[in-house]
C-alpha cells in the first residue's frame, strides 16, 4: 500500500520534501518508520549509516579504536557496540568525542542519500535521525517530526523492552535533550501513548498534512 501525499512542497521533478524524525529513547521512532516504510515511504535510518561509519577498514573505525582503545573490539575486530555505549553514556566528554567522530560522516551520508533521491525523482523521503537536534542536523530537513510519549510509559518500555533498571533508563533519558524541547522544535509531534492503531492513524494525519 503507498500512501504518498500531493506535496505542497513543489511539483518540480527535482524537488523532494526530506522530513527529519526525531524523539526521545523508546517513544517509538523505530514503530513509526515501519509505519511509514509499509505506505511506500521511502526511509532512511542514521543509526544503520553510523554502524556503518564504524566498520572496519572505514576512517571512522580507525579514528574510533585510536581514541577509545582495542578493548572496544570484539575478538573478531569489530566494534563492540555495547562496550563503548557503556564509556559515552558514563562520560559525557567521550561521548562528545564519539559524536564529534561520527555526525560529520552520518551527516555527509544523508546528504549524499537525499540528492540520490532527488535524482531518482523522489518526492518525499523520511529519516530516522534520533539525535538530530543534539547533532545540529535540523538544517537539513524541510520539517522535523517528533514522535512524543510520556515519560512515565517512556520509563515502562525501557525497563521491559530493554531491561534497564529504573536508574539506568533515568541516566539514559538524560543523556539527551528534553523531549519537551524537541517538541518546542518540532513542526509535527507524534503521539505515541497509547497503541498501534492510534500510532498509525497518528502518522496518516501527518502525512495527510502535507496535502
Amino acid at each position: 500500500m503507498s500512501v504518498m501525499p500531493k506535496l505542497k512542497h513543489g511539483s518540480e521533478v527535482d524537488t523532494i520534501l526530506a522530513i527529519g524524525l526525531t524523539g526521545g529513547i523508546a517513544t517509538g521512532k523505530s514503530t513509526v518508520c515501519r509505519i511509514l516504510t509499509d505506505l511506500g515511504i521511502p526511509v532512511i535510518d542514521s543509526d544503520s549509516l553510523a554502524h556503518q561509519a564504524m566498520e572496519p577498514g572505514t576512517a571512522g573505525y580507525e579514528t574510533i579504536v585510536s581514541r577509545f582503545g582495542r578493548e572496544i573490539l570484539h575478538p573478531d575486530g569489530t566494534v563492540d557496540r555495547k562496550a563503548l555505549g557503556a564509556i559515552v553514556f558514563a562520560d559525557p566528554a567521550a561521548r562528545q568525542a564519539l559524536e564529534q567522530i561520527i555526525h560529520p560522516l552520518v551527516i555527509a551520508e544523508i546528504e549524499g542519500r537525499l540528492q540520490a533521491a532527488r535524482e531518482r525523482g523522489e518526492r518525499l523521503v523520511v529519516v530516522e535521525v534520533p539525535l538530530l537536534f543534539e547533532a545540529g542536523m535540523a538544517e537539513l530537513f524541510d520539517q522535523v517530526w517528533v514522535v512524543s510519549t510520556a515519560a512515565a510509559v517512556q520509563r515502562e518500555r525501557l525497563h521491559h523492552r530493554n531491561g534497564f533498571t529504573a536508574e539506568h533508563a533515568e541516566r539514559r533519558i538524560a543523556a539527551q535533550i528534553p523531549l519537551s524541547d524537541k517538541e518546542g522544535k518540532a513542526d509535527r509531534i507524534i503521539n505515541n501513548n497509547k497503541g498501534f492503531s492510534e500510532l498509525k492513524s497518528e502518522v496518516l494525519k501527518a502525512l495527510q498534512s502535507l496535502e
